[in-house]
C-alpha cells in the first residue's frame, strides 16, 4: 500500500488500518467517513477514527493533526456510546495521559505517508 508511488485513497487506509489493529475484515468499497470528525467504523468497543486525505500538502497541515477541539468532539461521542475512540492521524497537539482521561487512544499514521 505504501509503495511511495501514490497515497491510498480514504477508504483503502481505513480498511488496512482496521484490519492490522482490530482484525476486523471489511472491504474498502463500505468504508467511509461518518462524521466530520473522522469516524469510520464502530464495534461493540471502540469508535475508529481517521484524520486523513490522500493529498501530501494537506497531510501536512494542521488540518491533519488531533487537536483538542476535534479531541473533544470525539470525547463526547464516546461518552454517548459508552465506546473508547482509536483515532489515526498524522500527528496530535494532546499528551496521551489527557487523551487517555479523554477515552482517546492516538495511533500515528506511518510518516511514509505524509514525509515525501
Amino acid at each position: 500500500m505504501l509503495t511511495g508511488e501514490a497515497l491510498p485513497s480514504y477508504s483503502a487506509l481505513a480498511a488496512n488500518l482496521l484490519y492490522t489493529t482490530a482484525g476486523a475484515s471489511v472491504g474498502a468499497d463500505t468504508v467511509e467517513t461518518q462524521n466530520g470528525d473522522g469516524l469510520f467504523h464502530s464495534d461493540d468497543e471502540n469508535d475508529y477514527y481517521l484524520l486523513y486525505k490522500p493529498d501530501l500538502e494537506w497531510l501536512r497541515s494542521n488540518a491533519a493533526i488531533l487537536n483538542l477541539e476535534r479531541a473533544e468532539r470525539i470525547r463526547d461521542v464516546s461518552r454517548e456510546t459508552g465506546r473508547k475512540a482509536i483515532v489515526y492521524a498524522a500527528g496530535n497537539y494532546i499528551g496521551q495521559r489527557e487523551l487517555t482521561r479523554m477515552g482517546i487512544i492516538f495511533c500515528q499514521l506511518p510518516d511514509a505517508l505524509h514525509e515525501r
